[in-house]
C-alpha cells in the first residue's frame, strides 16, 4: 500500500509541473527587475541632498562618475600650451569648468564656439574654463591658435590625473567644480551654451 500511495503522490505532483515552472519563471523575473532598479546609495545621495536644478538641465544618460557628485575633488596639476603649470587648487573661490577634448573629435570641435561664448559671457573671476587634451602639446597649441580659443588650454595624460579625471574614456567629458572645490556635475558628450551657462549659474 505504501508503494502505491507513494506512486500516486508522485503522479499527483507531476500533474502540476507546468504551474511550478510558471511560479519559478515569475520569481526569476521579479528578482532580475529588482536588481536592475537598485541604485547604490552613494549615487542617489547627491540628487536627494541638492535642489536637482543642475541635474535637470541635462540628460541623465550623460552623467559621468555620479558617485563623485557633491564630493571634494582631488587636486591636480597640468601644463598649459604656453608652458605654465596650473593646479585645480589655485582656482579656489571660483568655479572651474574642465573639458577633456581632442582636436580630432567632431563633437569637441562643435562645442568650442559654445565655450568661447561662455568665456565672453561669464567673468574670469567667477569661472575658469580649462580645455584639457591628452594630445601632443604642439598639435593642441596650433589648433587652439587657429580657432582663436579664448580660454585656458592645457595638456596632460590620464594616468597623471587622480580619479575621477583619470577615468575619462569618452570625448568630450566635462567636469564642473564649484567654488568650494566640490564636483557640481560631470558629463559625457557635448552640451549647448544655454546648458553650460545654466549649470554654472545654478546654486
Amino acid at each position: 500500500m505504501n508503494k502505491m500511495e507513494n506512486t500516486e503522490n508522485k503522479n499527483s505532483l507531476m500533474k502540476y509541473w507546468p504551474i511550478w515552472l510558471v511560479v519559478i519563471a515569475v520569481a526569476a523575473l521579479v528578482l532580475i527587475n529588482t536588481r536592475k532598479t537598485i541604485v547604490p546609495a552613494e549615487e542617489t545621495e547627491y540628487p536627494l541632498s541638492k535642489s536637482g536644478k543642475v541635474l535637470s538641465m541635462v540628460d541623465p544618460e550623460q552623467f559621468f562618475s555620479a558617485a563623485w557628485f557633491g564630493k571634494k575633488c582631488p587636486d591636480f596639476t597640468v601644463t598649459t600650451i604656453d608652458g605654465k603649470q596650473i593646479s585645480l587648487s589655485s582656482f579656489s573661490g571660483k568655479q572651474v569648468m574642465l573639458v577633456c577634448w581632442a582636436t580630432w573629435c567632431p563633437p569637441c570641435r562643435e562645442e568650442i564656439p559654445h565655450l568661447i561664448e561662455l568665456r565672453n559671457t561669464i567673468a574670469a573671476d567667477k569661472l575658469e574654463i580649462i580645455g584639457l587634451s591628452f594630445e601632443d602639446a604642439r598639435v593642441v597649441k596650433n589648433f587652439a591658435e587657429g580657432k582663436n580659443i579664448n580660454y585656458t588650454i592645457a595638456t596632460s595624460q590620464p594616468q597623471m590625473l587622480p580619479e575621477p579625471f583619470s577615468k575619462v574614456t569618452a570625448l568630450p567629458t566635462m567636469f564642473v567644480i564649484d567654488a568650494s572645490g566640490n564636483l557640481k556635475i560631470a558629463l559625457e558628450g557635448s552640451i549647448s551654451f544655454e546648458q553650460m551657462k545654466g549649470i554654472v549659474e545654478a546654486q
